[in-house]
């Protein structure tokens, strides 16, 4: 089908990488919110307590503070790649969103000097679900556009093809999104820990998934763009197996999350049972020497019984100097005593 250029195409082609560069800026501030603790306020007034106060305060984003930072961080990714949509660059794709990840994550860095091991992972993991996103949804949109362009009708009614083309690219961007937004909603949910320190170690466990499926992709792109030039169509085996690989590497990053969390709850839970026995052992500690206090305060108490029987029979017996001399004696040992009472 020849296609004429005019202004109402000019208009259709700018529609995805515009779109896409603000929908997937959302979609990075909606991964990146969750893992950006409570900000306390600058002012000096009094205020009523912190409604996230406690032990959730440490994960929650969702003070105002926090979604704002999550926002430049998002808006910043969209305008980086806006910039170098339209500034006539000479820039590798995966370079130029590289650039736009690369902005979002110093962002993010300046708003919360913190866990910047967590931020990098953050970054990666947007980067790789982005592109697999990404892919999926441009498989789906092959097809279909292949399919509709071909119907009867259409080609009895070529003036509708700007009509068309405009609407399967709109399903491409709302595909693009589930799929991102679903990536994105499986990775919060396995996350639990998003307010604990992540080791380098941790780190490199983490974003393993996310790179090694980036660079498959990066293959598979390009030997399925060489047969499209090749041939002037696509294949289906082919898009069905690229289909399943990107949809099986979403499933990895979240599985590797998933297995990660696994490994951090049993690390609280040993710790958590290292400090309850430490606590218990302290306690036992605490009551024998109580116990050994109260058998000595018990001990006192039947010789003081025994001393004023004594007291009592020497002054019977007009004894006084010996009652005196005996007093005295009681009470330097009654003086030791009640210090360490």
């Amino acid at each position: 089908m020849e296609v004429t250029m005019g202004s109402a195409w000019e208009a259709a082609f700018h529609i995805v990488p515009v779109a896409e560069a603000f929908l997937m800026g959302g979609c990075f501030s909606f991964l990146a919110r969750p893992f950006l603790p409570y900000k306390k306020p600058r002012r000096k007034t009094p205020v009523f307590p912190n409604p996230h106060s406690g032990p959730e305060a440490a994960a929650c984003g969702n003070c105002p503070e926090r979604r704002k930072d999550v926002f430049c961080a998002g808006a910043v990714y969209a305008v980086v790649m806006l910039l170098l949509y339209y500034v006539p660059l000479s820039l590798d794709i995966f370079v130029a969103y590289c650039l736009g990840v690369a902005a979002a994550f110093f962002v993010l860095c300046f708003m919360d000097r913190r866990n910047y091991e967590q931020k990098v992972f953050l970054a990666v993991t947007f980067f790789a679900l982005r592109w697999f996103a990404s892919a999926l949804a441009e498989i789906l949109y092959d097809k279909l556009y292949a399919f509709a362009s071909r119907t009867d009708y259409m080609v009895k009614h070529p003036e509708l093809s700007l009509a068309l083309y405009i609407g399967v690219c709109l399903f491409y961007l709302v595909m693009e999104l589930l799929f991102t937004l679903f990536g994105i909603w499986c990775i919060l949910k396995a996350y639990a820990y998003k307010y604990a320190k992540m080791a380098k170690s941790e780190l490199f466990m983490l974003v393993v998934p996310s790179a090694a499926g980036v660079v498959g992709y990066a293959m598979m792109r390009y030997y399925r763009i060489f047969y499209i030039m090749e041939s002037g169509q696509t294949s289906d085996v082919y898009d069905i197996l690229a289909f399943l690989y990107y949809a099986v590497n979403i499933v990895g990053i979240v599985v590797v999350i998933v297995l990660y969390q696994s490994i951090k709850a049993k690390q609280e839970e040993r710790l958590q049972k290292e400090l309850l026995t430490a606590q218990l052992g302290s306690i036992r500690q605490h009551t024998a020497q109580v116990e050994r206090l109260y058998q000595n305060i018990r001990s006192i108490k039947h010789d003081m019984a025994n001393h004023i029987l004594i007291l009592e029979g020497l002054y019977a017996a007009n004894q006084a100097e010996e009652a005196e001399a005996y007093s005295a004696n009681l009470k330097t040992a009654l003086a030791e005593a009640t210090g360490e009472i």
